[in-house]
């Protein structure tokens, strides 16, 4: 049974959902509502996987099941959700949002990340943002599931 203090998150899966998205997500010149609405998305973030599994060795691989990205409505504004492949560890995500999608200069990028509780000892979740000067801890996260995200979000 993984401990708190010893738990890490596995390269792939946090090199993809904290180094590699961000940059896209936050980049204006890319049009997220562009590549979701020609069904492109899923296609994109597979091959961002792939990618990032690249410079992995190849113990550290890892499949990208379960990965995939999806316009929703955040209060009216559109909004790009993604589930990433099972979050097994601190660290790794379990979704992010990216909103607003227009003007793309304003988008925020938001996670849902594995955590524990450090006074109970148990798994927790925490809110994440990565901005292009670094993170931020929103603290305690819902559940993991897509509605609580994103009624927390």
């Amino acid at each position: 049974m993984t401990r708190w203090q010893d738990d890490r998150p596995r390269p792939h899966h946090y090199g993809f959902a904290h180094r590699a998205l961000p940059g896209v997500a936050l980049n204006p010149d890319v049009d997220l509502r562009a590549l979701a609405t020609a069904g492109r998305l899923d296609e994109a973030l597979r091959a961002t996987w792939a990618a990032v599994g690249e410079r992995q060795s190849e113990a550290d691989r890892l499949a990208g099941e379960g990965l995939r990205g999806e316009i929703v409505d955040m209060i009216g504004t559109p909004a790009v959700l993604l589930t990433f492949p099972p979050a097994l560890h601190a660290g790794e995500a379990f979704f992010a949002v990216v909103a607003p999608l227009e003007p793309s200069e304003s988008r925020r990028y938001v996670t849902l990340e594995s955590s524990w509780n450090v006074v109970t000892r148990e798994r927790a979740t925490v809110i994440g943002e990565w901005r292009p000067d670094g993170h931020l801890n929103h603290g305690p996260g819902p559940e993991a599931a897509k509605s609580a995200f994103l009624e927390a979000v």
